[in-house]
């Protein structure tokens, strides 16, 4: 064999070598992008954010994208094979368990944050009806008829968070802190929002807000200011006044990164971030009200708005899921991993009376299906909040005793990561907290997990 038959030999051996590397080099990085976030959330979404501060959010929307649909792929497989949907999998608080913990609560230096939105709460009757009046009948003077009684007014009877309709999944369930007079303030159920992936679970929680107070809290990086705003401090905490009284009730995850679509945020009258005309708005008003709707449309700035969070088009406006809502248009819906891909997501949605803040999050869910998941809530108006199993979290909080300073968070379910001093110390994202308005009984309901 000549020199140049061996030379020509050798390099086609090397370029396969090359070839078989780099295929197994590629598929070791794909098999890694689909397990690493499912096996450690926390390392999969700091290795996004470094690829986004490197090659910026689109490729690593696209790329998400992929490995999202790749999970679903093997969580379809496991299913036909298993024909086991599963079921959401409540964190018990009846039992210490990995997915709750006792926090002492940080105390920041020199002072305690200021109180995030704590308007006065609005009377009950204001917003639900005043109870019934008796008309007492007159009678006319001297030869007049006399005047037939008129019928009693009916009370309009307000359920309570676990019997009003509409009844949903597996049934709402009483969890969480009690008003003073035993009235549950939260109710859970399961959903099963999409016929096409038996597999695809929902939490749906629903509060009362005739007993409690929904509060916003910038991070302390996120949503970055927009260029020209003035910035100011931002804690990123629950203030002491509301973590240590015997009033903290849940927190929960807010929106996308500024970087996603610089969806507005302000803060007790401070813009950090410019609303977006036709983007999803949760409103904060003065006399303690919330509002749910589009900017332009059921939301605009008046002079009672003193905070709103947006993001993404409304999922459920009026009742009605929203059309077209898994096309992937990242102008509108943001630079994610796209609406079509089932992954971890969570929303926010209102009663149509306004009484009942509804919160949803699931894993296998497209953005079609939360909408679903937060219409069969009875939301009628409703939201996406933050995506991704990293990002999609809701603690409850029971006194470990009354003045210890110390909390025992509970993650809503067990499959939820992040870490129970979340919300309580710094954090650098936005997110959402929960009081009772007056008062709560600490001792929570304790339910077993739901079959």
């Amino acid at each position: 064999m000549s020199n140049m038959m061996k030379g020509t030999r050798r390099r086609a051996l090397k370029l396969r070598r090359v070839f078989l590397l780099t295929v197994a080099m590629l598929a070791l990085a794909l098999a890694g992008a689909v397990t690493i976030p499912a096996v450690a959330p926390d390392a999969g979404a700091s290795i996004a954010d470094f690829l986004r501060s490197v090659v910026g959010p689109e490729p690593v929307a696209l790329l998400e994208s992929t490995v999202f649909q790749l999970q679903d792929t093997l969580n379809r497989a496991k299913y036909n094979v298993t024909h086991d949907g599963g079921q959401v999998a409540w964190a018990s608080s009846a039992v210490l368990t990995q997915t709750q913990s006792i926090v002492t609560y940080y105390q920041p230096t020199p002072a305690a944050p200021p109180t995030a939105v704590s308007p006065a709460p609005i009377p009950h009757a204001l917003k639900y009806g005043s109870p019934a009046t008796t008309t007492t009948p007159t009678t006319p003077a001297s030869t007049a008829t006399p005047v037939k009684p008129r019928p009693t007014p009916t009370a309009v009877v307000i359920k309570n968070v676990v019997d009003a309709a509409p009844a949903a999944g597996t049934g709402w369930q009483a969890f969480g802190m009690l008003s003073p007079d035993q009235t549950p303030i939260m109710a859970r159920t399961a959903l099963k929002p999409d016929p096409s992936r038996p597999y695809a679970n929902a939490a749906a929680i629903r509060i009362d807000l005739s007993l409690a107070r929904l509060h916003l809290v910038p991070g302390t990086l996120e949503p970055t200011f927009a260029p020209g705003e003035p910035s100011f401090n931002r804690p990123g905490v629950i203030p002491a006044s509301d973590a240590l009284n015997n009033v903290l009730v849940a927190a929960f995850n807010g929106g996308f990164k500024a970087i996603h679509g610089k969806y507005g945020m302000m803060f007790n009258g401070k813009v950090i971030l410019p609303p977006v005309k036709g983007i999803a708005t949760v409103g904060f008003y003065r006399d303690g009200s919330i509002r749910i709707g589009a900017w332009g449309v059921g939301i605009t700035q008046t002079a009672d708005l003193i905070s709103y969070r947006q993001n993404c088009p409304l999922l459920v406006d009026q009742g009605r899921v929203r059309p077209n809502i898994n096309i992937a248009d990242v102008l509108s819906w943001g630079y994610t991993g796209g609406n079509p891909a089932a992954t971890w997501r969570s929303g926010l949605g209102l009663s149509q009376d306004g009484r009942f803040l509804i919160y949803v999050a699931g894993n296998s869910l497209t953005a079609q299906t939360l909408g679903n998941a937060l219409q069969q809530a009875g939301a009628y108006y409703g939201m996406q909040l933050d995506i991704n199993g990293f990002y999609t979290r809701f603690y409850t909080y029971e006194p470990v005793k009354p003045g210890s300073g110390s909390l025992q968070a509970v993650r809503l379910l067990q499959a939820m990561s992040g870490s129970a001093t979340q919300y309580l110390t710094p954090y650098p994202r936005d997110f959402f907290y929960v009081t009772a308005l007056t008062g709560t009984n600490i001792d929570a309901v304790r339910q077993p997990t739901m079959r």
